[in-house]
Parts: C-alpha cells; sequence; structure tokens
C-alpha cells in the first residue's frame, strides 16, 4: 500500500510539472485555422446546461444494470480508481512526463472501439450521444463511460497521449474531430469542439466521483479541478509562457463539474 501511494505519488508530481511546463501541441496553428474555418459552418450543437443535464439524467436512469455504476468494466468489476491515480490520468498528457502512468484509465484496444463507434455514427454528436454510445460499450455504466469518452475525445483533440493509445496521423484526428458537435459560442469562446469536449468529459468523472464517494480525497480533487482553468491562466500562460491556443475551456470544465455530480446523485437515488 505505501509502496503504491509513494509511487502514485511521483507520478503525480511528474503529471502536474508536465501540465504546467509543456509546450503546446504540435502543428496547433494548422489545427485552429482548420477549426476557425468549420465555426460559421457548424449546423449542430450541445443543448443548454439545464437540457442537456436532464438528458444525460435519462441516459443513466433508463439503462439500469446489476454491476456498480463506478466500477471499471475492464478491471472484472472492481471499484472505481483512488483519487490520486484518476487525478494523474486526467490532469495531463501521458507524452508530457515520464514514466509510469494510469494505465487502467486508458485502456487501448477499448479507447479506439469507442472511438470508431463514434465514427460511424456519421454527425457530428452532442454530449448526450456521445454518452449513449458509451454507455452500450462499458454495460450501461456511466463513470467508465466517461472515463473512455475523455481518453478518446483528448487523444483526437491533441494526439498526445501515443504512450498509452499510440497516434493517430493528421488527417485520421481531423476527420474523427468532425464528429464532435461544438458547445455554443457563449460556453465554448475561443475553444475548440474536440478540447472542449475532453474538458467536459474529464471534469465529468471528478465531479461523478467526488459526489459518489464524498470523502475528502475526492472532494479536494473536486476542488482542484474547479480551479484549474485558473491555474492555467497563472501558471502554464503566466509562468512558463506557454500558449492557451484554445484558451482554457472555463465554461466547458465547469459544466461537466456540476454535470457529473447530478448524474452521481441521480443515479444514487435511483438504486
Amino acid at each position: 500500500m505505501h509502496t503504491t501511494l509513494a509511487h502514485d505519488t511521483i507520478t503525480a508530481a511528474r503529471a502536474t510539472w508536465g501540465v504546467a511546463s509543456s509546450p503546446p501541441m504540435p502543428r496547433w496553428r494548422e489545427y485552429m485555422a482548420w477549426i476557425d474555418a468549420r465555426r460559421a459552418d457548424a449546423e449542430r450543437f450541445n443543448p443548454g446546461e439545464i437540457a442537456l443535464e436532464r438528458s444525460l439524467i435519462a441516459l443513466v436512469t433508463g439503462t439500469r444494470t446489476d454491476a456498480p455504476h463506478d466500477a471499471l468494466p475492464w478491471l472484472d468489476g472492481a471499484a472505481g480508481p483512488p483519487s490520486r491515480r484518476l487525478y494523474c490520468a486526467l490532469v495531463s498528457f501521458v507524452d508530457d512526463y515520464d514514466g509510469p502512468f494510469p494505465t487502467e484509465l486508458f485502456p487501448h484496444d477499448e479507447v479506439h472501439a469507442l472511438r470508431l463507434a463514434l465514427r460511424a455514427q456519421r454527425r457530428a454528436l452532442t454530449i448526450d450521444e456521445q454518452l449513449a454510445v458509451a454507455l452500450d460499450h462499458t454495460g450501461n455504466r456511466a463513470f467508465p463511460a466517461a472515463i473512455l469518452l475523455h481518453a478518446v475525445m483528448r487523444l483526437v483533440a491533441r494526439d498526445r497521449d501515443a504512450r498509452a493509445l499510440g497516434g493517430l496521423d493528421w488527417e485520421e484526428r481531423l476527420h474523427d474531430a468532425a464528429c464532435i458537435a461544438p458547445f455554443a459560442p457563449s460556453v465554448a469562446g475561443d475553444g475548440d469542439p474536440p478540447g472542449d469536449t475532453y474538458h467536459y468529459w474529464a471534469n465529468f468523472a471528478v465531479g461523478f466521483h467526488a459526489a459518489l464517494h464524498g470523502r475528502v480525497a475526492p472532494r479536494a480533487l473536486g476542488a482542484a479541478f474547479y480551479l484549474g482553468p485558473i491555474a492555467m491562466r497563472w501558471i502554464r500562460e503566466g509562468v512558463f509562457g506557454s500558449e492557451l491556443f484554445a484558451g482554457a475551456h472555463t465554461e466547458c470544465d465547469r459544466m461537466g463539474l456540476r454535470h457529473g455530480r447530478a448524474v452521481a446523485g441521480a443515479i444514487t437515488r435511483s438504486r
């Protein structure tokens, strides 16, 4: 136990340094030019916050399962991860630091199976539509669905988790990115749909975890992610001078946290 905790603490420190100090992704200007060219042509947007919350709750409470909702299906029904490992997985791209990372939160085969299933829908999918597809891959369990969606969206958005998931070529990334519906401009600001969406699912997972477990560490994790956009501005951009080329995704982060908590509460009440 103490050895595992020590190793996770070292990983957390490396991940924190990685997210604070790493440079922007390669070809980010070209990527954002592609994003900007598509903004005016967007035909589908994510629903508003209240409507989206209701849709998510209807999805997870209408598809009951006897398995624990916070189980990871690729771990044979084991309990959800410790907060420290969830932090390591969500706070930084695994290519931005050396050494171990939480491999159980980046299951290669499951992530790519879901990525291809999302692509097969042949339209720009909203958050609730993404969850509906992911639930089919996780035995109707909301938390692992969010974990898989986070990994898929982060791979498409930034392609900096190659140690865990392998890489995507440029055209494949853009093809997958076109299958992700944007948030409304009032929420997204200058953000990119894949980036906004992986931020949303990361925070959804944190909010769900914090609400379901309710102990000190999960709540501290929730507080840390609530403050994440501020830290990005002050530390990553201010101290290290790394360009936040798609903004800090603040509104998407906060919405994800709120929805994760709301969905966990609805699941708890429906048991």
